[in-house]
């Protein structure tokens, strides 16, 4: 059986305890061990935090759509924005206490967190993160 919940949240930064309490909400009915929901939430946090402030810089007139699709195999999670997009590039670590106090890091801990993350856009303006764990035993 799947299950589908979609939601809009406004792009303001005051919303985003209440989003990342939603998202663990959400997911607290898993069939998964309590170390894949947690990277499910971590990555899902990030993904509406890069969106809000990166994607939609922001901006209350714009909204993020979050969808989750569940079944007892696998959960996808999508974050979709209103942003321009952007293009992924690869991390580059320094070896600097100043590189430990700036972005950039979103992208790399998702894929850490999850199995597959995809990167689309969408029209007519906008981009989409589609987050992909399997969690079959």
């Amino acid at each position: 059986m799947s299950e589908i919940f979609k939601f809009h949240i406004p792009s303001e930064m005051k919303y985003l305890e209440r989003v990342y309490d939603l998202i663990a909400r959400v997911l607290e009915s898993l069939p998964a061990t309590d170390s894949i929901k947690d990277r499910l939430i971590l990555a899902a946090n990030e993904a509406v935090t890069n969106s809000l402030i990166h994607g939609n810089r922001n901006d209350p007139s714009k909204t993020i759509a979050l969808i989750f699709k569940m079944n007892e195999n696998c959960v996808e999670i999508e974050v979709e924005d209103q942003g321009e997009g952007f293009v992924p590039q690869p991390l580059k670590l320094e070896n600097s206490a100043k590189s430990l106090h700036t972005s950039g890091r979103g992208i790399p801990l998702m894929k850490a967190c999850v199995d597959e993350v995809k990167f689309q856009r969408i029209s007519p303006q906008g981009m989409r993160v589609k987050l992909i764990k399997k969690i079959c035993p």
